[in-house]
């Protein structure tokens, strides 16, 4: 072995050393987590018989679970017969740690009464984004 080859050898060596020891010293933040609950659909006309005409908003409350502050995002898509007539989103900002907020998602494009509550919560998204920057 030629002694450039060993000198590059060790450089590499020496350079993945470096690179698992730097990644060793990262910060992890704390965890992020929220709690959907009270799931309803709400019409979006208050009228007298409303769940039959257009258009239905998720209403709910989620709680921050994290022990930081978060924004929460959720995204609630409806189907019917399969395809999808909209997805109800929504950011909930500024959620402190172990508070409950009321939210109503829009954006579903279908009566109330054509729509299955158990559909929507299963295909639930909820995206937690924390508050919090490392020293």
């Amino acid at each position: 072995m030629t002694k450039a080859a060993r000198l590059a050898g060790a450089a590499i060596l020496a350079a993945g050393a470096a690179l698992a020891i730097g990644c060793q010293n990262s910060v992890t933040g704390p965890s992020l987590t929220a709690v959907v609950g009270s799931l309803s659909l709400t019409p979006t006309l208050k009228v007298p018989a409303g769940e039959n005409i257009c258009c239905c908003h998720v209403v709910g409350t989620v709680r921050n679970t994290s022990s930081i502050a978060v924004n929460v995002q959720l995204d609630f898509q409806a189907k019917q017969s399969g395809t999808v007539v909209g997805t109800a989103t929504v950011m909930v900002e500024n959620v402190s740690p172990d508070a409950v907020r009321s939210f109503e998602a829009k954006g579903i494009y279908a009566p109330c009464s054509s729509l299955d509550l158990g559909q929507i919560s299963a295909d639930q998204r909820v995206r937690v984004i924390g508050l919090w920057e490392p020293r």
